[in-house]
């Protein structure tokens, strides 16, 4: 039999999960309002006004989870960051192999619309920050086992790899993913086979 105050702590923790849920549901929907409201008028445009009316909910509201639009921005990006990094992510780790990187391709096709207007509106430079920051650590664990040329120079050859690889992601998503997931990786492995070799699957 449970006593009393161990039936308030599960009451307790039950009450903190619903909680939990309600604010995930609402910043999720607070950042699809605010993803259609970039694809239609840019973030220039956007006021929290404007968001907290297409969300049907208060300002007060939107500032309990965001201070402002810019936070909005860079939560917004953070969020779908994470999205394609646990889509990709083997064993809790990131994997820079070439089935992680057609997944990483294919999900980016498949979410173009999010990922594009994330990119258009002033947030290319805290994509590419927020990427290069789940990438880095992996790397950095792979160069270990690469040639003692690399070992010698990682801290020149991280963020060389990293930002190449971002840099082709970006590239390939302001141009309208002018080639498939696949003929992307296979280009990709041609010019970082040097590095890639490396990156081992478990």
């Amino acid at each position: 039999m449970l006593n009393i105050q161990q039936s308030i702590k599960i009451v307790e923790k039950i009450q903190e999960l619903m909680m939990d849920r309600r604010i995930k549901k609402t910043q999720e929907l607070i950042y699809s309002v605010f993803i259609e409201l970039l694809k239609e008028s840019g973030f220039n445009k956007i006021s929290v006004g404007t968001i907290a009316e297409k969300a049907n909910i208060n300002r007060g509201t939107f500032y309990f989870h965001f201070s402002d639009k810019y936070d909005l921005l860079e939560k917004c990006i953070e969020y779908y960051i994470n999205e394609l990094i646990s889509h990709c992510k083997n064993n809790t780790e990131i994997k820079l192999d070439s089935n992680a990187m057609t997944q990483i391709f294919e999900y980016l096709k498949i979410n173009f619309d999010i990922y594009r207007a994330l990119l258009s509106n002033e947030g290319e430079s805290i994509f590419h920050k927020k990427l290069y920051n789940a990438f880095e650590e992996q790397i950095k664990r792979a160069i270990v086992k690469m040639p003692v040329e690399i070992i010698n120079n990682a801290e020149i050859a991280t963020p060389f790899i990293a930002n190449g690889f971002i840099g082709v992601i970006e590239w390939w998503m302001n141009k309208g993913m002018p080639y498939t997931p696949e003929v992307m990786t296979k280009k990709l492995n041609i010019i970082l086979y040097p590095y890639t070799q490396f990156f081992k699957v478990n």
